[in-house]
């Protein structure tokens, strides 16, 4: 069964959380939401410490709101759909079903607050 972990970060620089979580829980998908986060710097940390796990960053820049790294072979992800706040991968992995992943970003809208108050 795949560990999926989804975090909205809120900009903040939580490289070592994000880096402890995935190793700890053995994640083998990890979204996050505004992420200010280099994926380089992520993907060092990632793959430098557990051997044998590769962590790679696909079709991030489809996806400006959500970044997705995967434990999976390459050819085991695929891009579906990407619109808005909404990333869609489909993920097949080496065991196991396939799968669609769906990511999901809600950015109020400034003025439709300001209404409100």
């Amino acid at each position: 069964m795949a560990t999926i972990l989804f975090w909205n970060i809120n900009k903040k620089n939580l490289l070592q959380d994000i880096v402890y979580l995935c190793h700890h829980h053995n994640v083998d998908v990890l979204i996050l939401a505004e992420s200010q986060i280099s994926e380089v710097d992520l993907l060092l940390l990632l793959n430098s410490s557990e051997p044998g796990s590769l962590y790679l960053a696909l079709f991030n820049h489809l996806s400006p709101r959500l970044s997705f790294f995967f434990r999976y072979p390459l050819q085991s992800i695929r891009p579906v759909a990407d619109s808005g706040g909404v990333s869609i991968r489909q993920i097949s992995p080496p065991i196991g079903m396939s799968l669609l992943l769906v990511g999901y970003t809600y950015l109020a809208n400034c003025t439709l607050m300001s209404g409100n108050k």
